[in-house]
């Protein structure tokens, strides 16, 4: 295996607010390194912050505190409010990238019903990196081979099962062809 940290997070405090007074302080100074090849389980009890943890390495729920370092580059709050204009689009740019390098299987798998399993898995590289919409269609169709669901590529969400919705899932963010999967129940 190789010992190439891909993500390393570092004091990482997140809060849920919740009335006026009430603050819910659900990760606490949270510190980790995954390696390139490295299988990573995060197990605890519901409400324990499990997912907030994978959303915070992704920055889908920002991290009050802390930093996310993914593949040498550092994210971080910090200072963002002080910010000129110009620094802010360089880091909403700069997270862009950021996430699409990063995948994300979430727990309710969010397919758009109206669109069939290879349109949910095609859409992403279409609109985020840009491909052709023939490119698109045929690393789709590949990646829901792969998990064994090229038989069901023309079925809508309503007309798969549970399991299968998530290997739709699953393909639809490796069509993305991320370095880091993230898996919300997996």
């Amino acid at each position: 295996m190789s010992s190439t940290v891909i993500v390393h997070a570092t004091g990482i405090n997140k809060w849920f607010h919740r009335g006026h007074a009430r603050e819910l302080h659900v990760l606490r100074d949270v510190d980790l390194s995954v390696v390139k090849g490295e299988v990573l389980v995060v197990i605890g009890p519901s409400g324990s912050g499990k997912s907030t943890l994978l959303r915070c390495i992704n920055f889908l729920a920002p991290p009050e505190t802390g930093s996310v370092t993914f593949l040498g580059e550092t994210l971080s709050r910090q200072g963002l409010p002080r910010l000129d204009v110009r620094a802010r689009l360089d880091y909403e740019r700069r997270l862009r990238h950021f996430r699409t390098k990063i995948g994300m299987v979430f727990q309710h798998f969010n397919l758009f019903p109206h669109m069939t399993a290879l349109d949910n898995v095609a859409a992403a590289p279409v609109r985020v990196l840009g491909l052709s919409k023939k490119e698109a269609r045929s690393r789709a169709l590949e990646e829901l081979e792969r998990v064994g669901m090229g038989g069901k590529a023309i079925s809508y969400p309503s007309q798969l099962s549970g399991g299968q919705k998530q290997r739709v899932a699953i393909a639809r963010e490796l069509a993305m062809r991320p370095e880091l999967m993230l898996f919300e129940e997996a």
